[in-house]
């Protein structure tokens, strides 16, 4: 059992001990064993709680000590300038905790409290697409962005789609307003998901049939909730109500297809299932980018709109320089260079001189399995 200030609990922890008003004793404002919601932080907090017990640490932005590293780094010998990340640790980190901010005070349905949140997350949007390269050729690396981390995954997950379809809004020649309106439509197409009970949210394994009926109901409770508080933006709110769709009409709500479907939520729809497929889920492990664009592009024109496919391929970098990679041959590899092929990098192998470029003919058989961390690969030698 650990006690935690309220700012680091996180939405779906369990409780494990009861929490008493300052005043009154002997009734419990929330016994033990419930599950912590964010209509529960959000009362907490306006009663003055400042830490609860929990089993679930979750701790958004704290980082694990260092493992003690024994023996010679693989890579040390490599000397690879690593591609940039464009979001910075420090931006995430404030991103994170805004998006937490944002489904508490959803919770207390407070008009006031939303939009102070909201402007927090325009800033941060603004600072992001500052750090994005002047040339739409140039590709942008979301590897820090993926499933590799503890971070609670609905955040990171309105963060990363955030990022995509900013990309991806920017590559299809939106203006710069327009671009950052996209972003924060994005940052929030997920907003109905914190109005599903949070067992399903983070039910580890398949859903069943009325779970996922209780999933899909996420985009009109988000679009009902924006216009609740008093969300004036139409494309916002339309861009969330209609990110499930998809052109050939298989999509949900409504069922609309083609242009009929805004091009913010179509946008949104790429960027969603690229960052859903390639992050790891609690009934499955991530897919390779290689093997998530492979499914949008064998599905550009029939569930998603080709234009907007392309766009992913073309503005993001799959692969960036300095990551390690799982090879198919059993080796592990850093990337050295993407420019031929961002879906075919050419690597490294560790601990030698050889090198593999992924698109030469002779190399077709070798696939990339995943990205791996320098620490796992130290820790299993």
């Amino acid at each position: 059992m650990f006690k935690i200030t309220i700012d680091d609990v996180i939405p779906g922890t369990m409780l494990e001990q009861d929490i008493y008003a300052d005043n009154n004793k002997a009734i419990p404002l929330l016994c033990s064993g419930n599950r912590i919601t964010a209509n529960f932080l959000y009362q907490l907090k306006k009663r003055g709680i400042t830490a609860l017990y929990t089993s679930n640490p979750s701790l958004l932005g704290k980082k694990k000590p260092p493992s003690r590293i024994v023996g010679k780094n693989p890579i040390s010998s490599l000397y690879v300038q690593k591609s940039k990340s464009i979001v910075a640790p420090k931006t995430k980190e404030e991103a994170l905790k805004t998006m937490k901010d944002f489904q508490i005070s959803l919770s207390g349905l407070d008009a006031e409290d939303v939009f102070e949140v909201v402007n927090n997350l325009d800033n941060i949007l603004n600072r992001i697409l500052d750090d994005f390269p002047p040339s739409l050729t140039e590709p942008i690396n979301i590897h820090q962005l993926r499933g590799h981390e503890k971070d609670p995954f609905i955040y990171k997950h309105s963060l990363s789609v955030a990022v995509i379809s900013m990309a991806i809004g920017q590559y299809l020649s939106l203006t710069p307003h327009d671009v950052l309106r996209l972003g924060k439509c994005a940052s929030m197409h997920d907003t109905g998901m914190f109005l599903v009970s949070s067992d399903i949210v983070y039910k580890e394994g398949v859903l069943n049939r009325d779970e996922l009926e209780n999933i899909k109901r996420h985009t009109l409770l988000g679009y009902r909730c924006l216009v609740k508080m008093g969300v004036a933006d139409e494309a916002i709110r339309d861009g969330m109500l209609y990110h499930h769709e998809r052109v050939n009409g298989t999509g949900y709500p409504s069922g609309a297809k083609g242009e009929k479907i805004p091009l913010w939520s179509r946008i949104i729809a790429v960027a969603d299932v690229y960052d859903a497929m390639t992050s790891n889920r609690p009934h499955r492990k991530a897919f390779t980018p290689a093997e998530a664009c492979e499914f949008i592009m064998a599905n550009a024109s029939s569930s998603f709109d080709y234009d907007v496919a392309i766009a992913l391929l073309r503005r993001i970098e799959f692969y960036p320089v300095g990551i390690c990679v799982k090879l198919s041959n059993g080796n592990n590899a850093v990337v050295i260079e993407n420019t031929k092929s961002q879906l075919r990098p050419v690597v490294r192998i560790m601990n030698s001189e050889i090198i593999i470029d992924l698109n030469d003919r002779k190399h077709i058989a070798i696939t990339i399995l995943g990205a791996v961390s320098y620490q796992d690969i130290i820790e299993r030698r």
